[in-house]
């Protein structure tokens, strides 16, 4: 086993659950991309929509084509009757055609810490936070199981996780942490696990980022300059698409987060939550640059 050497301080970020409002999470990573606080060596994990994110960003799969395989996760369960208890074996399908060999080679290569969460219930209950992938299926696995909320991205309350001998069930990522952290994973436990292996490790000053707003969620885990969220009126000019009436309507403050979170939307609606999550991004990292607690961006490993 290698030695292990504590360098100074870097940003790592967690990304929320929050169903169809994946495009957020693309658009603050883009963002984060941009002003060199999201690189290679990057702290990142992700629960739910939050894993997606993170596992397509560390296979280097550009968020474009990322949210074009979400619009047609859309498009496929809306023609099915919804996304409510389709959305599992629909995303399963949309991650096969982007992720291959060669996209998880990029993933094992990337040389910071990358975490998928999601809560065993049987035969333990604790959480888990998988850093480690050796094929394409077993990222969407775990990416699956990191997804499955009870009763609505699947038709089954829990998935059964059978890559062991022992069969286990596990539950949505949203599970693993305490309420207050708004289902964004620890990323403790993340470069615990990288430095249990010998890497070399900064201290990591964790950024969550939820893509419901962050004083009506309760996520009161960081302060507010560690926390990336729209506003609560962020989406109050959209018009969204209710499968169920086929009526085009209005909502307004958190009923427009639920409701594009959970229900077949146009193209448009994902456009417009990408660009929100890129400018709430951008806005972040303007504070950040007048911070007092913001570490060196390019700090290199040694």
């Amino acid at each position: 086993m290698k030695s292990t050497t504590t360098v100074p301080h870097q940003l790592g970020f967690s990304f929320s659950p929050g169903g169809l409002l994946l495009p957020y999470h693309l658009g603050v990573m883009d963002s984060l991309d941009l002003a060199g606080h999201l690189t290679e060596r990057t702290p990142v994990a992700g629960a739910s929509a939050g894993a997606i994110a993170v596992a397509c960003h560390a296979c280097g799969i550009p968020s474009a084509k990322v949210l074009d395989a979400t619009v047609a996760l859309v498009k496929e369960c809306e023609l099915a009757g919804g996304p409510r208890g389709r959305l599992i074996p629909a995303l399963r399908r949309q991650m096969a055609q982007i992720i291959g060999q060669e996209e998880i080679e990029r993933l094992q290569n990337r040389p910071g810490p990358v975490g998928i969460a999601y809560q065993e219930l049987f035969p333990l209950r604790r959480s888990v936070v998988q850093t480690m992938f050796t094929s394409p299926d077993d990222l969407m696995d775990a990416v699956s199981f990191s997804s499955t909320f009870p009763f609505f991205s699947d038709r089954w309350p829990v998935a059964v996780d059978r890559r062991q001998s022992f069969p286990k069930l596990v539950v949505d990522g949203f599970f693993s942490v305490p309420r207050e952290r708004f289902g964004c994973p620890d990323l403790s436990q993340i470069t615990a696990n990288a430095t249990q292996q010998g890497e070399t490790q900064k201290r990591v000053d964790e950024v969550l980022v939820a893509c419901f707003p962050r004083e009506k969620m309760g996520l009161t885990a960081v302060s507010a300059d560690r926390c990336i969220s729209p506003t609560e009126n962020a989406f109050d000019d959209a018009v969204v698409f209710n499968s169920e009436n086929k009526e085009e309507q209005s909502t307004f403050g958190i009923a427009n987060f639920i409701q594009i979170a959970m229900e077949a939307c146009p193209p448009s609606t994902y456009f417009d939550v990408y660009e929100r999550g890129l400018a709430d991004g951008e806005a972040w990292s303007l504070k950040l640059s007048e911070s007092s607690w913001a570490p060196p961006a390019h700090t290199p490993l040694n």
